[in-house]
């Protein structure tokens, strides 16, 4: 299990770089203070200089599009080639178990959206003109230089590739890419957010959708949190078997995770005290300290549930209908693949998901730009459920990857009896 333990290490090590620097004012906090200005302050502003904000947001988002596909490659690419060819069945189990994961999130969400917000729709505020239109002061496009799902398969076929056949070049090559990703990402586009934001509150300012959307989203954010710790609450249930005593020993052991995901916003951050909490809850610290760090931005069930249930909330507050079964469930593919590319800054979760929302759900620019705002100031929240459902996944999955293990040694074992048996066979004969 040394591997495990080194693998752990390594991965905790790489992400901890990611949370080195820290912005003066929380990202969340910017986001907040734009959209206040917004709704105190929105309509004194000449429409002119709406569309000057407006123009900027299209063009970063342009610039933000035209990148994108070499982002996704670079983190898909980079985190499966990470993966080292001697835990291999460790590596297939977590990947199938985190794709199985995120796949029942997805439709978690969109069942429990669907049942709650088309009786909500009734409810809420419809006011505005969405005739009304502001223009941006300029645009311009950029060349696609690859459609994103051919990046996202391109950096999952090569990435298991190099993860079974292991390359230094190769490593260098993911390694490098995740470096220019994370600078663009980090350095680039993460200190413009809140520019990028403004000009498509302004839009929806201008139009009168403001008030009434933002007004929406309280009740609705409140319904994805409950949704979030519910469901993980339940998998604390199945881990402990339904023993209510053994269910509050596992929340008390995660419970400081908890804390610290929710006051420092980062789930990097927390890794050694949610380690701490799964080897209390598995009982196996060598186990704990391969899931947890593998796992860490790969797979985030408050991030899934958040973005799929705002997604539905997104359909119900614009007037659109709720996706059908069919296109959700090709959405839903695409959103667990997705997954693997995540990027361990602000917003990264929601970034990553940006071209599938698009491609696959019609999402509309001025949509991005709310969910992209509202899913980093719940970004607290949402950290906190990420932190304590990994610390769930780490107890179901130890418990099933012990089970793969006793599988696959008495597989070897018989393997090496039979071999045995024609040796000595072999032997009796000559």
């Amino acid at each position: 299990m040394s591997i495990f333990g080194d693998l752990g290490n390594c991965l905790i090590s790489t992400k901890m770089i990611n949370n080195s620097k820290k912005f003066h004012i929380p990202l969340p906090v910017k986001l907040l203070v734009v959209v206040l200005l917004c709704l105190f302050f929105g309509e004194y502003l000449n429409p002119n200089i709406k569309s000057i904000f407006f123009a900027i947001s299209c063009s970063i988002k342009t610039i933000l599009t035209f990148f994108l596909p070499v982002i996704i490659f670079s983190y898909l690419f980079a985190c499966l080639i990470s993966f080292e060819q001697g835990a291999i069945v460790f590596v297939i189990s977590i990947i199938t178990l985190v794709c199985c994961s995120n796949f029942l999130t997805a439709w978690i969400s969109y069942f429990v959206g669907n049942a709650i917000f088309n009786g909500f729709c009734q409810h809420l505020e419809q006011s505005g003109d969405v005739h009304r239109i502001l223009a941006p002061m300029w645009s311009f496009k950029l060349p696609a230089l690859v459609k994103n799902e051919h990046a996202l398969f391109s950096g999952l076929i090569l990435g298991c590739f190099f993860a079974y056949r292991p390359s230094l070049y190769a490593k260098k090559i993911g390694n490098a890419l995740k470096l220019c990703a994370d600078f663009f990402l980090n350095k680039l586009f993460i200190p413009v957010v809140p520019l990028f934001v403004l000009g498509y509150v302004l839009e929806l300012e201008y139009k009168g959708q403001l008030v009434s959307a933002f007004k929406s989203y309280g009740p609705i954010l409140g319904i994805v949190a409950a949704t979030e710790f519910v469901y993980i609450g339940i998998l604390y249930a199945i881990g402990a078997k339904f023993s209510i005593f053994r269910w509050a020993t596992f929340i008390k052991n995660i419970f400081p995770s908890a804390i610290t995901g929710f006051s420092t916003m980062s789930s990097a951050a927390t890794l050694p005290v949610t380690m701490k909490g799964a080897e209390l809850n598995t009982r196996d610290p060598e186990l704990a300290k391969a899931i947890i760090p593998t796992t860490c931005n790969i797979h985030m069930i408050g991030d899934g549930i958040a973005i799929c249930m705002l997604a539905m909330a997104m359909f119900v507050t614009f007037g659109h209908p709720i996706p059908s079964i069919p296109d959700y469930f090709i959405f839903s593919l695409y959103f667990v693949l997705a997954k693997f590319a995540v990027a361990g800054v602000p917003g990264g979760g929601v970034i990553a998901i940006i071209p599938v929302l698009e491609a696959h759900l019609g999402f509309q620019p001025a949509m991005i730009s709310l969910i992209t705002a509202i899913y980093i100031m719940f970004d607290p929240i949402t950290t906190t459920a990420n932190v304590t459902g990994n610390g769930a996944f780490a107890i179901i999955f130890a418990k099933i990857y012990k089970l793969i293990e006793k599988v696959f040694l008495k597989k070897a074992h018989e393997c090496s009896a039979v071999q045995d048996d024609d040796n000595d066979q072999e032997s009796r004969t000559a």
